[in-house]
């Protein structure tokens, strides 16, 4: 076009560097932007954006950082968008003080971070059991005079939760109710499985009727959170409750919930009441197989219901019925 004398205009520059980010072509890109700058042109974000985003997606994010490095020194200023793009590429590869450091960059040059990429950088922290610090960019937040979303808060108490600081999880629920952030089904369900997993299964079910009073409906893995917790706590029989209820609102139990439930009335010694969780599994075609870890309690539960005499006909019935796996009948002698 040039030799013909035609200037390139705006819309051809970008167009040809559009397909340079497409191609995933960092240098080409870099070379086009260096033709850009000295032509007067700006790049179209979207692009830088888009070569980013595919960059990082393929395990490339060091390569992405090098190449927004590259468009600042040549005067083009990436948005919030492209920087958040390799924040959670970094992180992917596990480069997380990376992508701390990148968002401290972001911050001294005067660009101010939005909460999603916080959460982003919040989330990797998390993932690698780096808690403490994560919280600190949740106060670095309010600071800056955003508002932490649900998100934010979520990631934090689902980390504290399970790592065995429920109370403290607990304060941060406080302080998004202060804050008037609604927590949803997924915030409640990891602190009735954080007060669970820490035996404290009262508490767990007072977080359960808090969110019942707050209108959040539990879904699915919301009961079988609070079933399992129970059942590791040894209230079978709450845990039972909730399983009706959960069945009367449609949703089905796995085979892990029936699982949870056969071990801890074992445990405490209701034979009976074992047996029936027991017949519900097996006609809703869930049994174990063989190299499975649940394997051995369905066969000592089995054990168990062949020699009681309460059960002893029961299990003749199922046998009968063709319920229960050969192997199974041969090593209980049904």
């Amino acid at each position: 076009m040039k030799e013909s004398e035609i200037e390139p205009t705006h819309f051809t520059y970008n167009s040809i560097y559009g397909c340079l980010c497409k191609r995933k072509d960092v240098v080409g890109a870099i070379d086009m932007l260096k033709v850009m700058r000295a032509c007067g042109h700006e790049p179209w974000i979207k692009n830088s954006t888009l070569l980013v985003k595919e960059l990082c997606d393929r395990g490339r994010a060091v390569e992405a950082c090098d190449f927004l490095d590259s468009m600042v020194q040549l005067g083009f200023l990436p948005d919030i968008v492209s920087y958040s793009a390799a924040m959670g590429g970094l992180i992917k590869i596990q480069e997380v003080d990376r992508a701390l450091n990148l968002l401290r960059d972001l911050c001294s040059r005067g660009h101010c971070p939005d909460v999603v990429a916080f959460n982003i950088v919040i989330r990797g922290l998390c993932k690698v059991n780096r808690v403490a610090e994560a919280e600190k960019l949740l106060d670095e937040i309010v600071v800056k005079g955003l508002c932490p979303s649900v998100v934010t808060y979520s990631l934090l108490i689902d980390s504290w939760s399970k790592s065995g600081s429920v109370d403290r999880a607990m304060s941060l629920l406080s302080k998004m109710s202060e804050e008037d952030r609604e927590p949803n089904v997924v915030t409640y369900s990891t602190l009735v499985d954080g007060f669970c997993r820490e035996e404290r299964p009262d508490d767990a079910l007072l977080v359960w009727k808090e969110m019942e009073r707050k209108g959040c409906s539990p879904n699915r893995v919301a009961f079988m959170a609070l079933i399992y917790g129970l059942c590791i706590c040894k209230r079978p029989s709450a845990a039972l409750h909730y399983l009706r209820e959960m069945e009367q609102k449609e949703m089905k139990p796995d085979s892990f919930i029936y699982i949870a439930l056969l071990s801890a009335f074992l445990s405490d010694m209701d034979l009976a009441s074992a047996f029936e969780i027991f017949k519900e599994m097996v006609y809703s075609g869930f049994f174990p197989e063989s190299h499975d870890k649940s394997y051995p309690v369905v066969m000592d539960a089995i054990d168990k219901f062949s020699k009681d005499h309460r059960t002893s006909s029961g299990m003749k019935v199922l046998s009968e019925e063709g319920k229960l796996p050969t192997h199974c009948l041969i090593n209980v002698g049904l």
